[in-house]
């Protein structure tokens, strides 16, 4: 018995490190397989609102303000654009929490990315809200 459990030791403590105490939630969610936008990386069951997004693309530069809306929790969330963002040749340069908003900002290029994680009511539940936001250095529009 003392042999069986000092084997399957490290995988247990393996399996219980990889979810959230409490929520069973994982501490790094998995990413869409398919991104909205080629770089940035959207955890997977977060869906795009399209109604309050935009994107546009003009003479090399974009500007993007997506919405995405899902059910994790903010820190999960935050913890998963920590990750991915650098994956995909973000610079992180600011990670803040204020008032249960998380906002991280980013760099690369000359562009400059803005997440913003919190969550918002719903319903009678609650929904989490990442707001992505992409502008060039150079931009001087709002």
């Amino acid at each position: 018995m003392v042999a069986i459990l000092v084997a399957l030791g490290p995988v247990l403590v393996a399996n219980l490190s990889a979810c959230n105490k409490g929520t069973g939630e994982p501490t790094l969610l998995a990413a869409r397989g398919q991104f909205y936008v080629a770089d940035i990386p959207v955890p997977a069951k977060f869906k795009l609102e399209e109604q309050k997004s935009n994107y546009v693309y003009t003479a090399g530069r974009r500007r993007v303000k997506n919405l995405y809306e899902g059910k994790a929790s903010s820190l999960a969330v935050r913890n998963f654009y920590v990750h991915h963002m650098t994956l995909s040749g973000w610079e992180l340069t600011d990670d803040t929490l204020a008032n249960n908003v998380f906002t991280i900002k980013y760099r690369k290029n000359e562009e400059r990315c803005e997440i913003r994680i919190e969550r918002t009511p719903r319903g009678l539940g609650h929904v989490t809200q990442i707001w992505a936001t992409i502008r060039s250095e150079s931009d001087t529009n709002p």
